[in-house]
């Protein structure tokens, strides 16, 4: 996911001016930080960045016809899906990686831990970065 993340999405969703404004940012991890441009967040940054309202998330054409899950039930919540997390945040970091399970957001903004195959497709990709605004 890393590697797709920093040089096939970064090289396709963002121009040569834009990719300049994106910041290294050193993404902190339980087992090894990294120096990434695009990162997932974790749960206690999705938490710190998002309100619980705003969390749960639309999915994109793209992503549903990959195979990604979303409601399609006719309500205030149709076409939100899932977004996967980078692990779980501090109280689970000791066990974070042991497992086959990736968290994630759930479309009502509620995050589930380990709750996502990570060879899975119903979880979508919700891309994360700092940009500098000079």
């Amino acid at each position: 996911m890393r590697k797709w993340l920093n040089n096939g999405f970064l090289f396709t969703a963002f121009s040569p001016e834009e990719r300049e404004k994106i910041l290294l940012s050193n993404v902190k991890n339980p087992k090894k930080d990294t120096l990434d441009y695009i990162f997932l967040l974790c749960y206690d940054e999705a938490e710190e960045y998002f309100l619980f309202e705003e969390r749960g998330t639309l999915t994109t054409q793209y992503a549903r016809l990959q195979g990604a899950w979303f409601l399609d039930e006719d309500c205030e919540d149709y076409n939100k899906g899932l977004w996967w997390l980078r692990y779980c945040g501090e109280s689970y970091e000791k066990i974070e990686g042991k497992y086959a399970y990736i968290s994630c957001v759930n479309f009502d903004g509620y995050i589930e831990h380990m709750a996502e195959d990570v060879t899975g497709t119903n979880c979508c990709i919700r891309p994360a970065f700092w940009l500098t605004t000079d």
